[in-house]
């Protein structure tokens, strides 16, 4: 089932990430929570995919914050 994932959307949190994956059909076949230390082992099971995830506010913040304090 998880070999067929094309693409995956991700809504972050600060323990449980929500994760809704369809095929290149556009057909859900994966929809699962996961706990924060479960991420990195699902995605590594995973063959290469479309990932798209939102941008906190706090996230686009820290970003700003790196590209003004990069030399």
């Amino acid at each position: 089932m998880q070999a067929a994932v094309s693409t995956i959307g991700l809504d972050i949190a600060k323990s449980v990430f929500q994760v809704h994956g369809v095929d290149a059909d556009g057909q859900v076949v994966i929809r699962r929570k996961l706990k924060r230390r479960y991420v990195l082992a699902f995605f590594e099971k995973l063959r290469p995919c479309l990932v798209g995830m939102e941008a906190t506010e706090d996230f686009t913040i820290q970003n700003e914050r790196r590209e003004r304090l990069s030399p």
